[in-house]
């Protein structure tokens, strides 16, 4: 039995309230679920399948009204280069607020003032030797994620993550009627003055009928020293025929960047919009999708994730399954197929060719007892133009001109590659994924994005999650990548990222948890493959080297908790960040930086 008050739950104010229900079970050892209203793959919304709970009368949630205040004590320490010294600070402690009320039976207020992630647990690294975007990086603190399904868009207009360092927020999020409602308003303050902002971000969707929506999205960062980022939109999410799905975003953004020593309004402005469209075909045997997404350069979106802009994207993808019999050895057997194409916005528009493309074919078979493998075959072209290297230059030595650098243009077409999959969780105690992938692939500037020369790369990502114990969980994870000149297999670069966790549940309320990771990634600087002199990058007469990353860093991460209920909570915690002296020598390690901290938190429910 479980027993949950009416106040935990959101529901209309009405006198007959009609719910809809599901209940699921799944099975971790072979993979199957099973669920009390049937569902099926060969409707859009699963939602719609639920069955229902009738005849519910005179429900009243009663007063929602929760007080959370929370106490900090922090002591963080950083190394000053410029002093030569680790320099420890002062103790300081800080009292933060949060608040929760109930406006309607399924609308709530919820409000922060200080508030305190430091228990949040730390972000895992990922590969970024060889990218030449923005990596996106989980939410994970506790105010952005209550009511994160309201704010939800098929391009994230709205990225919580850019708040860096909230110090006070005010959220309203639920359901009045038919219209979906989410309202976050904060002040930002990251570390550096010029970065504090004044952020806000409201979604409104009204329903149509029973699965499809219309709605729109504002979002605007005000920075304190002048300047804004506003972004307005509007979608829609049209059910066609129950297994079609048709969604289409438009919007438009306004930036404007405050000159150096200007003030208010003054500086540069730009626009740009962003136009979106997909349709998908929902279904058990065959699924299909097709997207097409366009970016003007001029495209900003501050509080949302949009790394990749003056861009137009033309995304194909089909499935085909086949499953067999109830106990049968080969459970599913399918295949895949994902093209994709990037066109510079202007190329699309005037008929040109497109800048870069993949195709991926694949096959998977999932076997009894829950192992599935993964076999893909790729095949990815770039087609970069001569003009996108201006200000790269080949350096030819002292008191000799460098010349413009131009690689063969054709040495980045046709570059073959093989991915395979293997996911495990078959045995209790012991699951896992394991990702290899061996193709050509470009190296590339990571500040232009423009490719310099045709490498072979090999990467694999595994991840164990072990139980040795029914109290203590244990996850392992290994990142690894090579790139190598595929002319004379010269090493351009290579990162390892291993990485453990462990958490051990004393009792339900009681746990310790304890991460380390160690990062290592090099990335030689680049060089012009022909000759092996060093890249340039020139404005004017000012030339300066292209630089290469050398990174060794062993971080780790120690954690009590006592959280009785939600929202009463201890936590004591450590952090620390050390500099390797060379990779994997763990020999003359010098601490950057480390933090104590304690939490006490009670949760007040009226």
């Amino acid at each position: 039995e479980i027993r949950i008050p009416f106040k935990s739950l959101r529901f209309p104010d009405l006198p007959l309230q009609r719910w809809g229900l599901n209940i699921e079970r799944r099975i971790q050892r072979t993979g199957f679920q099973e669920t009390w209203a049937p569902l099926t793959r060969d409707q859009a919304n699963l939602l719609a399948l639920s069955g229902t709970l009738d005849g519910l009368r005179g429900l009243r949630s009663g007063l929602f009204l929760e007080a959370n205040p929370a106490l900090t004590a922090l002591r963080t320490g950083r190394r000053e280069p410029e002093r030569l010294a680790f320099v420890k600070e002062d103790p300081k402690g800080e009292l933060g607020l949060n608040l929760a009320y109930g406006l309607t039976s399924d609308l709530t207020l919820d409000a922060t003032l200080n508030p305190d992630f430091s228990q949040v647990e730390a972000d895992a690294s990922q590969i970024t030797a060889n990218e030449r975007f923005a990596i996106r990086l989980p939410e994970k603190r506790p105010f952005f994620l209550e009511g994160a399904d309201r704010f939800a868009l098929p391009v994230p207009l709205v990225f919580t993550r850019t708040v860096l360092n909230p110090e006070a927020g005010l959220k309203v999020s639920g359901k009045q009627g038919a219209w979906s409602v989410g309202v976050l308003a904060a002040l930002d303050k990251p570390s550096t003055t010029d970065g504090e902002a004044a952020v806000a971000m409201v979604r409104l969707r009204r329903d149509l009928g029973e699965s499809s929506t219309v709605g729109v999205v504002y979002t605007e960062r005000a920075r304190r020293q002048g300047g804004h980022n506003r972004v307005a939109g509007a979608d829609l999410r049209w059910v066609l025929g129950r297994r079609h799905t048709l969604q289409v975003l438009a919007a438009a953004s306004d930036t404007r960047t405050t000159m150096a020593g200007g003030a208010g309004e003054s500086g540069v402005a730009r626009r740009g919009s962003l136009l979106f469209g997909e349709i998908q075909r929902s279904g058990r045997d065959l699924s299909w999708g097709v997207t097409v997404e366009g970016i003007s350069p001029g495209f900003r979106a501050e509080s949302g994730f949009v790394p990749r802009t003056g861009d137009t994207r033309i995304r194909l993808e089909a499935q085909r399954n086949r499953f067999g019999s109830p106990g049968a050895f080969i459970e599913r057997m399918g295949l895949s197929l994902e093209a994709e194409g990037f066109w510079s916005h202007e190329d699309f528009r005037s008929g040109r060719g497109r800048k870069e493309s993949e195709i991926q074919l694949g096959g998977n078979v999932t076997l009894r007892g829950r192992t599935t493998l993964f076999l893909t075959a790729l095949w990815g072209d770039f087609f970069p133009k001569p003009e996108d290297y201006e200000g790269l230059f080949v350096d030819q030595g002292p008191g000799e001109r460098p010349f413009p650098f131009r690689p063969p243009l054709s040495r980045f077409r046709g570059l073959p590659g093989i991915r395979a999959f293997l996911f495990y969780s078959g045995w209790d105690r012991l699951r896992g994924t394991a990702r290899f992938t061996v193709r050509r692939a470009p190296l590339f500037d990571r500040t232009l994005g423009v490719p310099l020369e045709s490498a072979a790369a090999s990467t694999l990502d595994l991840t164990l999650n072990l139980v040795p114990h029914r109290a203590l969980t244990t996850e392992v994870k290994l990142l690894r990548e090579s790139i190598r000149r595929t002319s004379d297999g010269r090493r351009l670069s290579v990162s390892l990222i291993p990485r453990v966790r462990l958490q051990y549940q004393f009792t339900k309320a009681l746990f310790v948890r304890a991460l380390g990771e160690y990062t290592r990634q090099e990335r030689a600087p680049p060089q012009d493959p022909s000759r092996g002199s060093p890249l340039l990058f020139c404005e004017g007469e000012l030339c300066q080297p292209r630089p290469g990353l050398a990174e060794n860093r062993l971080s780790g991460q120690a954690l009590v908790g006592y959280q009785p209920t939600p929202g009463t909570v201890f936590f004591l915690g450590y952090s620390r960040s050390d500099q390797d002296s060379g990779p994997l020598r763990f020999t003359g390690l010098q601490v950057q930086e480390d933090g104590l901290f304690v939490k006490v938190s009670y949760r007040f429910r009226f």
